[in-house]
């Protein structure tokens, strides 16, 4: 399912180099490939998108201390995508089967073995943005406005929102912050949702459409 706009008929794959939690903190951005369901099950490698990330570091366990650190990427690595098109198709012909197990559309978590390059599947939880949302309701959103963008970006959802800037580089300042501003940050993470909850939009510098940021902005329904 697209994440954006709930369509159905698509896969869609976020990789990087490393342990995930990279992805989820929003700290790089990760590579995407959308894939077609449709064809895919007709026996066709149906890679119809693939944007590659701005794959920088990455998290690794740390055998000295325990836990994770963090640590750059090769030069060469980060120019290439971080899994395969074989890989590619088979995470997305297995996220078919568990969603058609499960009757409804899947928010599926995978691993790849560092050692053996062996995929596996983590974790299968129901979508629950779009799932929820009435199915015979289009909404529709328009700029009006004539001036060019000075900024683009990965967007999160269709909305439009409006409102002063506010930087906010961490979570000292966020008294700083004032309800109906548009909060500009690196990073989000679980700490930042009461800010997130009175904020009008959101821009981040790091993340991808599974990052915190991204998740908690679609399920609060904020443009980011």
């Amino acid at each position: 399912m697209d994440t954006e706009t709930g369509f159905p008929n698509i896969v869609l794959i976020n990789s990087i180099y490393g342990i995930g939690e990279m992805i989820v903190k929003g700290k790089i951005t990760p590579d995407e490939f959308t894939v077609f369901k449709p064809t895919l099950k007709q026996g066709f490698e149906s890679i119809i998108a693939q944007n590659m990330g701005r794959k920088t570091k990455k998290y690794v366990y740390d055998t000295g201390r325990g836990g994770l650190k963090e640590v750059e990427v090769e030069k060469s690595l980060q120019e290439k995508f971080s899994i395969t098109t074989k890989e590619i198709i088979t995470l997305a012909k297995w996220a078919c089967l568990i969603e058609e197990h499960y009757g409804l559309p899947q928010d599926i978590e995978w691993a790849k073995d560092g050692k053996t390059n062996q995929l596996f599947i983590v974790q299968s939880r129901p979508e629950t943005v779009h799932a929820s949302k009435a199915k015979n309701i289009l909404e529709e959103y328009e700029f009006k406005t004539e001036q060019k963008p000075i900024l683009t970006g990965i967007a999160v959802g269709n909305k439009i929102g409006s409102g002063k800037a506010k930087v906010i580089k961490d979570l000292s300042r966020i008294n700083n912050f004032m309800p109906g501003e548009v909060l500009i940050t690196k990073m989000t993470d679980p700490d930042w949702v009461p800010i997130l909850r009175q904020a009008s939009g959101v821009i981040t510098d790091e993340g991808g459409r599974t990052c915190h940021a991204a998740i908690i902005s679609r399920e609060l329904g904020i443009p980011a």
